[in-house]
């Protein structure tokens, strides 16, 4: 067994204890030493036996810095395999940088009617990359927000009813989820192509 998800009497993994403590530098080697991106984002988050994630324990105690540093990492790591998917779709279609620029077809070269339809099927299948790229942030979130512990209190009820010194601010963090994809699809083409 790996021990990096061994867990101890109380169901706990040693990043729950980590982000239990607020040790941020820890917290961060054991998230990147857990696997590749895909595997850290695909992985569930650890339950311990009564029912709490590692985000009950950071709001409750007000590891602010702990919080920033796991959902940084997973938004870092979620980026990667969407731009890792990006360049291996632009590879599969066959496009050059300078086929695209800014998002479409660049008006210096000329594009046959294959290249054209080629484009559009690429451009469809990138904006379906996005919409998954959404869909595992509102899934990662509602992991972290929804998982109810064995009284039925969620880590926003643990920020709530703590009176530690950064409770408000581990809960802003949380709570602060921006997820404009509309605008920010077309400017990370921009910036791909």
């Amino acid at each position: 067994m790996n021990l990096l998800s061994e867990r101890d009497e109380q169901g706990r993994i040693p990043l729950d204890l980590a982000c239990y403590l607020g040790f941020k530098n820890i917290s961060l080697y054991l998230i990147t030493k857990t696997g590749a991106p895909e595997d850290v984002i695909k992985q569930e988050i650890n339950i311990d036996n009564m029912g709490r994630n590692c985000y009950h324990n950071m709001c409750y105690k007000g590891n602010f810095d702990c919080t920033i540093v796991l959902l940084n990492i997973e938004r870092v790591y979620l980026k990667k395999m969407l731009f890792d998917q990006l360049l291996q779709l632009k590879n599969d279609f066959k496009f050059k940088n300078m086929d695209i620029k800014h998002g479409s077809l660049a008006s210096s070269v000329f594009h046959d009617p294959d290249s054209v339809k080629r484009h559009e099927d690429f451009n469809i299948r990138v904006y379906n990359l996005f919409e998954q790229y959404a869909k595992d942030i509102e899934n990662r979130y509602r992991q972290i927000l929804t998982q109810q512990d064995e009284h039925k209190r969620n880590p926003i009820h643990y920020g709530a009813m703590s009176k530690f010194t950064k409770c408000y601010k581990t809960l802003e963090a949380i709570l602060n989820i921006n997820i404009d994809l509309v605008p920010a699809t077309d400017d990370f083409l921009k910036l791909f192509f």
